[in-house]
């Protein structure tokens, strides 16, 4: 994509040399700026990304994924943030998609080798949670190896809470952003693929 869209791409990274310039080249692809925040990798991870147009932090210590994700967000400079997961690539004009939904914040459909990895999840009246595929539904939350939120409204949310070093982060979030009010939807025909081997969250 030639054109810029108002968003920017955080890519958090520990030691994935492997898999980030796919992350990075599918963000730009997709007319995102593009944040990686490097979590002190011994892989030369920043290294294997100089030459692409993308800002890369880099954290001299590991204080884990949400504080480097809160670091890319406020670096920001675009009204829409995407998170990405550096063992994640998008599809072509993926976050154009997701940007046209009328949404506080937008949940693509996660697939790996073996098929479909995670997508937007709605509560039942049970409390249960069930999988929804139609374009544009209400969904509680999603991922976070992927999903699309107005930066003002994670501000607002203070961001990720730091204390979940590398884990449910996402699940914690998103409680907070519905207690608030927001509104998070699905957009299905909105696809990233996981490289399910040798994946690392932080």
């Amino acid at each position: 994509m030639d054109r810029k869209l108002p968003c920017t791409a955080i890519i958090v990274s520990y030691n994935h040399r492997d898999t980030l310039r796919k992350a990075v080249l599918s963000a730009l692809e997709n007319g995102c700026e593009v944040v990686v925040v490097d979590n002190a990798s011994k892989d030369g991870s920043p290294e294997s990304i100089m030459d692409l147009p993308c800002r890369i932090i880099r954290n001299r210590k590991n204080k884990g994924f949400s504080h480097a994700c809160n670091q890319g967000a406020e670096l920001a400079g675009t009204p829409y943030i995407l998170f990405l997961n550096p063992d994640c690539v998008l599809e072509k004009d993926v976050v154009e998609k997701m940007i046209r939904v009328d949404a506080d914040a937008v949940i693509p459909v996660i697939y790996n080798e073996d098929g479909l990895e995670s997508m937007g999840l709605a509560p039942s009246r049970a409390g249960m949670g069930f999988h929804v595929l139609s374009p544009g539904k209400e969904v509680f939350g999603g991922s976070g190896a992927c999903f699309l939120i107005k930066k003002d409204v994670f501000i607002s949310l203070g961001g990720f809470d730091e204390d979940f070093f590398a884990y449910y982060q996402d699940l914690e979030v998103f409680r907070r952003f519905h207690a608030s009010g927001f509104t998070a939807r699905l957009r299905s025909d909105a696809r990233v693929w996981l490289r399910k081997k040798k994946r690392k969250k932080i």
